[in-house]
Parts: C-alpha cells; sequence; structure tokens
C-alpha cells in the first residue's frame, strides 16, 4: 500500500519532539504491539523535505522482526510507546529504539509517504 499527503495529527497537550510521520509510526507501532500477526510486513512514515515537525529526520519505520525484538526484549517498550503517544514525544521513543529515518537532504518537498509491505504468506 502507498499513500501521499500529510497525515493529520490532533495535538493536545504535550512538549515532546518529533512530528506527524514520527507519530503516526508510533501509533501505528503500539497497534502492532498488541497483535499477533502472521506475515512479514514493513511500514514507513516520512516526509520529503527529509524533516519532520520539530526534528531534522525525514521519518520512523518498523517491520516484523523488529516488532519480534520487541517483544522479546526486557524492556516494556509498550509502555514507552505509549507514554511518547501521550506527550507527543515520538522521536525520543522512536530514536531510542532505534526506528528513525536517516536524515536525507532532498531540497524538495513533494509530499509525506506512507510505504506499508506485507507478505502474501
Amino acid at each position: 500500500y502507498l499513500s501521499g499527503g500529510e497525515p493529520t495529527v490532533e495535538l493536545a497537550t504535550g512538549s515532546g519532539r518529533g512530528g506527524r510521520n514520527l507519530h503516526l509510526v508510533l501509533s501505528c507501532l503500539d497497534r502492532t504491539l498488541t497483535r499477533k500477526l502472521d506475515s512479514e510486513y514493513c511500514f514507513l512514515s516520512g516526509g520529503t523535505d527529509g524533516e519532520d515537525g520539530t526534528v531534522d529526520v525525514p521519518g520512523g519505520y518498523f517491520d516484523s522482526a523488529d516488532v519480534l525484538r520487541l517483544k522479546q526484549s526486557d524492556r516494556d517498550c509498550r509502555s514507552a510507546v505509549l507514554s511518547g503517544l501521550e506527550r507527543f514525544d515520538s522521536y525520543s521513543v522512536l530514536s531510542d529504539l532505534g526506528l528513525v529515518m536517516q536524515k536525507l537532504d532532498t531540497y524538495t518537498n513533494v509530499c509525506d509517504l506512507r510505504v506499508l509491505l506485507k507478505s502474501g504468506r
């Protein structure tokens, strides 16, 4: 699945770092951590201009191997994800988990892009 355009995030109070793409990735990660999925997949959301909100990374990503790693870790990743969503601090959480994209100097601002790939198995 591919989609373009800026995702909408309803802001509340929070003093965290990140933008709408990182928040979307963190929200999808939260939903994925609570489900048993029977196929391989990856999800990415990022801005073509190379930055997202208050940070200079374009967005974030995760795949089924990342989710398995997080579920098997000793850390309480779900609590960190929920806290990040509540505080609108998606960058800090995803960065700590190693799930942010590297900075890209594209010098363009075409649109934000989401990509979801899923195996057919």
